[in-house]
């Protein structure tokens, strides 16, 4: 007789759907948040026919570097069109403010991931010792910024643990530029857990 009663992991997912806001604050910024367990993508295994001994997915800083170069022009042009170093100063304080949130204080996360397990940043999580995986993803509609994706990890052992992977760029490249990247991440994992076996 199967029991009606529900596993750790669809406890967990039902919190995380819930959205115990006021309908005020519903209203004034809708969002929806999608879980799907990883699962191997038809069209995503065409690109790699024989497996990488591991493959790796990190931080984009393009837009660090953009940022970057755009404030230091700004700054360096400011006194040259203004005979005022006020706004000069002011914009130089700005400029050490943002590059200091951009290239310390923000997180630039990896995900490695081969035949033993996944490595995130500096934590490992071994594959026999992984029961499950699931993505995660809040849209914040007219808020994409504050967009959240996350990897769900369910342990053998009951646990459970979500890895903040919002910053990383899963489709930079051309090559996954037509997937998502919940279906490129939920593809790989997949894939290293069924090579873990052999």
């Amino acid at each position: 007789m199967e029991s009606n009663e529900k596993t750790n992991i669809e406890k967990y997912i039902e919190v995380l759907k819930k959205d115990n806001r006021s309908e005020f604050q519903k209203e004034l910024q809708p969002e929806d948040t999608i879980v799907e367990p990883t699962k191997i993508d038809a069209q995503l295994d065409k690109l790699h026919p024989i497996l990488p001994e591991k493959i790796s997915f990190k931080t984009n800083l393009s837009n660090k570097i953009a940022i970057t170069l755009f404030l230091g022009l700004i700054t360096i042009l400011t006194p040259i069109f203004s005979m005022n170093f006020i706004p000069f100063f002011v914009l130089g304080i700005l400029s050490t403010i943002v590059l200091v949130k951009i290239w310390i204080l923000d997180k630039s996360n990896r995900i490695t991931l081969d035949k033993t397990g996944i490595y995130f940043n500096d934590e490992f999580y071994k594959w026999n010792e992984i029961k499950s995986t699931f993505t995660c993803f809040t849209e914040k509609y007219g808020n994409s910024e504050n967009n959240e994706f996350y990897l769900l990890i369910e342990f053998e052992n009951g646990k459970i643990t979500n890895l903040d992977i919002e910053k990383i760029s899963f489709s930079t490249f051309w090559k996954y530029s037509n997937f998502s990247d919940d279906a490129i991440i939920g593809h790989y994992i997949e894939l290293y857990k069924q090579n873990s076996h052999q």
